[in-house]
């Protein structure tokens, strides 16, 4: 009897939180979507920005996008009468095996208008995408005027660029105006913060160039009498800063793969003999980071 009563309560409320359900929020049905479709233009859809978002994933192989917004539609109607919607928005700031700060905020601008779509895809075809391929190619390219993080102390960082986990977001905005020089430098600088970010995603590619200084990342450094700092750093393989607090402290791993993805991108072969020639575990870091980035796809 006792199990009799139990179930006809537990009946009743199932049908009363239905009930409940039915009166507060008018639900629209909805089916599962690979997750991928929200990176491509709607089948349907033949306007020049669908059209030049389809011809760049044909041509490189990474979805082409012109804002955060991956998904926006009315889910029901709410007690009041109003439409309800599921927004899914590009989260940049998370990586997988990575917590980053979820207070910080992320704010773009974007290109609205086909022609300057169209010059900023060329922008990148010129300068960006012929040096990554390979497992240095992302899933998708967001292309956004301005890139703006702020953190929760309120201070505003606007990067050349992010990599997060399904896109690489790219600050196209003074690209338009810039003369070839500048189009250049703005490449170099787009180009360094992305392969520096993808160089950390790929950081068991560089076991061997971890171990040339291996025993000293991140440890307490005293500089022998007579020689500077800078060439003590270079004496044992770091091109990076020491850093200090109050002590002073080798370069991290991190710090390390920046640096050094940095220099060769940007400098010359010549630039690099004249400056780091005399140093040989520097030069032959240098010459194991060009070795790696090439496996991984990166094209000099």
């Amino acid at each position: 009897m006792k199990r009799k009563i139990q179930i006809i309560l537990a009946a009743c409320m199932a049908v009363m939180l239905m009930t409940a359900c039915g009166e507060d929020d008018e639900t629209l049905g909805t089916e599962y979507q690979d997750p991928t479709n929200n990176f491509i233009p709607n089948p349907s859809a033949n306007d020049d920005t669908s059209v030049l978002r389809r011809e760049f994933k044909e041509k490189y192989g990474s979805y082409l996008l012109f804002t955060d917004t991956l998904q926006h539609y009315q889910i029901g109607i709410d007690v009041n009468g109003d439409p309800k919607y599921f927004t899914e928005l590009l989260n940049i700031l998370y990586a997988v095996g990575q917590s980053l700060p979820l207070t910080d905020t992320q704010k773009y601008t974007y290109f609205t208008d086909i022609e300057e779509q169209r010059k900023v895809v060329d922008y990148m075809d010129l300068y960006i995408l012929n040096h990554i391929t390979g497992k240095l190619r992302p899933f998708s390219w967001f292309l956004a005027k301005t890139i703006e993080v702020r953190n929760n102390r309120g201070e505003i960082n606007r990067p050349f660029a992010a990599c997060g986990q399904r896109t690489i977001v790219v600050s196209l905005g003074q690209a338009l105006r810039l003369s070839e020089s500048g189009k250049k430098t703005l490449a170099t600088r787009i180009l360094n913060t992305i392969i520096g970010q993808l160089a950390q995603n790929n950081s068991s590619a560089f076991t061997d160039f971890f171990a040339i200084s291996g025993a000293l990342y991140s440890r307490s450094m005293s500089v022998p009498e007579g020689t500077t700092r800078n060439e003590y750093l270079y004496q044992n393989g770091f091109i990076s800063p020491a850093s200090s607090s109050p002590n002073f402290y080798f370069p991290s791993q991190k710090d390390d793969l920046q640096a050094y993805s940095l220099i060769v991108i940007s400098y010359t072969d010549e630039r690099i003999e004249n400056t780091y020639g005399q140093y040989p575990l520097v030069m032959n870091k240098i010459k194991m980071m060009r070795e790696v980035l090439t496996k991984l796809g990166y094209v000099f």
